[in-house]
């Protein structure tokens, strides 16, 4: 069992990085719409799903009005990396600035995003759902499914 010492400290990690993938996802944000507009790109879907710890996008659609368009154009994107911290004996968790085509870069993005609103939606029976981003309108939308298994249970005795 552990003590309260070590589930603050789970929650505290938790809490930061769940505010690290917002804070991505909103620099991103940016980041992705001035791109997509400066390529004319009108609408983008992203389907993602996953179950049983694993999850996955399943397809990216980049659109410039109802024509489906192939870029390969790059993009700055804020990520998130790791380190082992062999002095404090401990993995060290920071952001930096790299460089993917645009198809990648909006997989990393909704991959942020979800996991700052749904952590842990691949596991177990798993989740769906769909991201459009609507160029015109700077509107991004999130639509998710989260799958569970349900059961009822009768006791009777005689």
């Amino acid at each position: 069992m552990q003590n309260d010492s070590s589930m603050t400290e789970i929650l505290s990690s938790y809490i930061g990085m769940k505010a690290a993938a917002q804070n991505r996802t909103l620099i991103n944000r940016d980041r992705i719409l001035d791109a997509l507009k400066q390529l004319d790109i009108t609408r983008v879907v992203i389907a993602y799903s996953g179950s049983g710890d694993s999850g996955q996008i399943d397809e990216v659609s980049l659109y410039r009005g109802n024509e489906f368009v192939e870029v390969q154009t790059e993009l700055t994107m804020q990520t998130y990396k790791s380190r082992w911290d062999a002095d404090l004996s401990k993995w060290i968790e920071y952001s930096a600035d790299e460089s993917y085509i645009l198809p990648e870069a909006l997989q990393n993005f909704v991959y942020d995003w979800i996991e700052s609103e749904y952590a842990g939606w691949e596991n177990n029976d798993g989740a769906s759902g769909e991201c459009t981003i609507e160029v015109s309108t700077n509107e991004f939308k999130l639509n998710h499914i989260t799958y569970y298994t349900e059961s009822e249970s009768e006791w009777h005795t005689l």
